[in-house]
């Protein structure tokens, strides 16, 4: 058996591992900014009604 048709398995762990990560902190990164803009939307929300006097 030619040596060219072994793989490296650490090698192409490290090839696949890596979209995999990418893609996990993409959706990290996306639930945050959605998460803090929800969060505000909700501080104007009661900002708005404590300025119109409701409790």
């Amino acid at each position: 058996m030619p040596t060219a048709q072994i793989t490296d398995l650490a090698a192409w762990k490290a090839a696949h591992a890596r979209p995999i990560a990418d893609a996990c902190r993409w959706s990290e990164a996306v639930e945050t900014l959605w998460l803090a803009n929800l969060r505000i939307g909700f501080a104007w929300q009661r900002m708005f009604l404590r300025a119109l006097g409701a409790r």
